[in-house]
């Protein structure tokens, strides 16, 4: 029985980071549902076939494109205090907000809809942020800034990118340098100091 060889780009790596720079621009301006491989085409300059031969349907290339971000911005993070982490954090976070806002909003509806979409999201960004944000925890025990663990650690992913995402739209104010040190000197710090187990 003949088996179909495996689906193969004919083109450079490099050409196919820009077909999935478009793909994530296109995304973020139009959202998922308005999505064409039409439109990434005319993006990237390429022809629709050329992006055919490569995924064989949106949602796949959408998946490629988000699982091709860079290394998230926490990565290397370690001021050796907890306050400094977390202000480290929301300072890189930032510097992405507005394109991050748009691009959040256009995957919503398609994770909440397409299981592969969601699960390509859990992994590339999801995931590794919780598990930075509990390490920033562990030290923060580590070296006594916490006596424990506190329960709204389960949280603090929620808050830390909830302020980020959403701040600027309720309030309509920018994520400036007095903004981010409010939040995490009034919300995040102490709740955090607030409940352990």
């Amino acid at each position: 029985m003949s088996v179909d060889a495996p689906r193969r780009s004919r083109v450079s790596v490099e050409r196919e980071g820009e077909f999935l720079d478009a793909a994530l621009l296109c995304l973020g301006e139009v959202g998922y549902d308005s999505l064409s491989m039409d439109l990434v085409a005319e993006r990237a300059q390429c022809s629709k076939a050329t992006l055919y031969r490569r995924w064989s349907s949106k949602a796949e290339m959408v998946v490629a494109a988000i699982e091709s971000v860079g290394p998230p911005p926490f990565v290397g993070i370690d001021t050796g205090d907890l306050r400094g982490d977390l202000l480290e954090l929301m300072n890189r976070v930032s510097e992405g907000a507005e394109h991050d806002q748009r691009f959040a909003a256009a995957i919503h509806h398609a994770v909440m809809v397409d299981e592969q979409l969601a699960a390509a999201v859990r992994r590339t960004f999801l995931e590794p942020e919780a598990r930075f944000l509990e390490s920033v925890v562990v030290r923060a025990v580590q070296r006594g800034e916490l006596s424990s663990r506190p329960r709204s650690a389960d949280f603090l992913q929620y808050m830390v990118f909830s302020a980020i995402m959403t701040g600027p739209l309720t309030d309509a104010k920018p994520l400036d340098s007095e903004y981010r040190t409010r939040i995490i000197d009034e919300v995040i710090l102490p709740s955090l100091r607030s409940t352990t187990v």
